[in-house]
C-alpha cells in the first residue's frame, strides 16, 4: 500500500517537473516573440499598419481641383513641403473607371484638401511612429455624368499614375502614407510609391516621386522619416 502511494506521489512529481520544463520555453519564446514584435514597430519599420478612428470617406474639404476626361491634367498645390500633385494616365483613365469614350460618364480624378478634424489624427499618427508630418491632399477617382454628378468608382481596373513635387529635407527621407476608407494607415510601398527619380533636383529644388495607386478614395500624406 505505501509502495503505491509513493509510486503516485513520484508520478505526479514527475508529470508536475516535465509540466515546467517544457513551459519555460514556452514563456521564453513568448518573450522574445513580444521583443521582436517591438522591434517591428520601430520608426524606421515602414510595414507598420495603424487602424484610425477615422477613414478617407469621411473626409470633406475643399476641392482643389478636379480632371475630367483626357483634358489636360492640372497640377494641383498642395502645401507642406508637397509643393504640387499632377496625374498622368495617358488615357488609360477610362480602363480603370469602367468608363468609355462614346459613352455618357467620363473617368474623374479630384483633389481636395483635408478637412481640420482629421487633420490632427493624421499627423499625431506619423508623429508616434517618429515621422516628421507633411503636406497631405484627398484623391477620388471615379466617373462623372452631367445628371448624377461624381461617383466614386467601386474599385479601379488599372493603377492611376500621379506625380507628386516634394520639398527635400537633409537628414531626411521623404515618404508617403496612406489612409484608406476602411481607417487601414500605413506606408506606402516601393510598388505604390516610386523612388527612382529622388536623386534629381528640379529647377525649383523640388524633387519628383510617382504615384501607382489602386484606391478610388484615399488620403495621402507626406512624411519625412530620419536617415
Amino acid at each position: 500500500m505505501n509502495r503505491k502511494i509513493v509510486r503516485v506521489l513520484a508520478g505526479v512529481l514527475c508529470l508536475g517537473l516535465l509540466a515546467t520544463t517544457f513551459a519555460m520555453p514556452a514563456e521564453a519564446k513568448t518573450k522574445k516573440s513580444a521583443k521582436t514584435a517591438k522591434t517591428a514597430v520601430a520608426p524606421k519599420g515602414f510595414e507598420y499598419i495603424y487602424h484610425l478612428p477615422v477613414s478617407a470617406l469621411s473626409n470633406h474639404g475643399t476641392i482643389i481641383g478636379c480632371d475630367i476626361g483626357n483634358l489636360q491634367p492640372l497640377k494641383y498645390s498642395i502645401g507642406g513641403g508637397l509643393v504640387g500633385v499632377k496625374s498622368f494616365n495617358f488615357g488609360n483613365q477610362y480602363s480603370a473607371t469602367a468608363t468609355y469614350t462614346e459613352g455618357s460618364a467620363l473617368p474623374y480624378s479630384r483633389v481636395s484638401t483635408v478637412d481640420a478634424t482629421i487633420r490632427p489624427i493624421l499627423d499625431n499618427a506619423a508623429r508616434s511612429m517618429g515621422y516628421t508630418p507633411g503636406g497631405m491632399f484627398d484623391l477620388e477617382i471615379g466617373a462623372f455624368t452631367n445628371y448624377a454628378g461624381y461617383a466614386i468608382a467601386p474599385r479601379l481596373n488599372n493603377a492611376q499614375h500621379y506625380e507628386l513635387s516634394v520639398w527635400p529635407i537633409a537628414g531626411f527621407s521623404p515618404r508617403v502614407m496612406v489612409l484608406l476608407p476602411d481607417g487601414t494607415f500605413r506606408m506606402l510601398n516601393d510598388s505604390e510609391l516610386d523612388r527612382s527619380r529622388e536623386s534629381l533636383m528640379f529647377v525649383d529644388g523640388t524633387r519628383l516621386y510617382t504615384l501607382h495607386t489602386y484606391f478610388p478614395k484615399a488620403i495621402y500624406m507626406l512624411v519625412y522619416v530620419p536617415q
